[in-house]
């Protein structure tokens, strides 16, 4: 008699834990499925993200170099550089402008920038920059041969041609009349046509 019950009590339990226990197989491959799935789509979609690195220096609470999605605009450069001192003065600063792998943005003080505009009011007009690099660019019609070499894909020779090129056939009209210059040619000017002005 009491094996009887032994017997009914284990058959009524195995039916219950087959009813009620783990999961059915099939549920665990899908959730396991879609948890393998949503990390891939996570990660591939950070992998896929190109970051440009770009120097913020000058009137900002953190200068140094900053990593920005490529894309990024010189206002996000400078608030990732902690933002805007107090005595900053960004009127000759766009800050609208996409930003370009390895360039520098310097945020001018007040004091720095009313200098720059009594020495050439036309800057905030838009005429020419009296300054060889302002806003991050190197202007291409007053820059000396050691401030184009920072450019990327520019050496020696190269700053060189340009100023003689300059001295020859006067003031650059348009970015892309660097092309002109012996040995820039389309892959050169790629690397260096958001990190120039006239």
């Amino acid at each position: 008699m009491n094996k009887k019950y032994l017997f009914a009590f284990v058959f009524a339990f195995t039916v219950f834990l087959t009813a009620c226990g783990s999961p059915p197989r099939e549920y665990i491959t899908e959730l396991s499925e879609s948890a393998f799935a949503g990390k891939s789509e996570s990660s591939s979609a950070a992998e896929s993200t190109v970051l440009v690195g770009v120097y913020v220096c000058g009137a900002v609470e953190a200068p140094g170099v900053v990593e920005l999605p490529e894309g990024a605009r010189v206002a996000d450069a400078i608030a990732a550089a902690g933002g805007l001192r107090a005595d900053a003065d960004t009127r000759l600063l766009n800050q609208a402008r996409r930003v370009a792998d390895g360039e520098q943005i310097t945020v001018l003080t007040a004091v720095e920038a009313e200098a720059y505009l009594k020495d050439d009011p036309g800057q905030l007009s838009g005429k020419q920059s009296g300054a060889p690099v302002l806003d991050g660019r190197v202007n291409l019609n007053l820059a000396d041969a050691e401030t184009l070499k920072t450019l990327p894909g520019i050496g020696e020779a190269k700053a060189e041609a340009i100023v003689q090129y300059r001295k020859a056939n006067g003031a650059f009209e348009r970015i892309e009349d660097v092309c002109n210059v012996p040995g820039i040619k389309g892959s050169v000017f790629d690397k260096i046509r958001d990190r120039i002005t006239v």
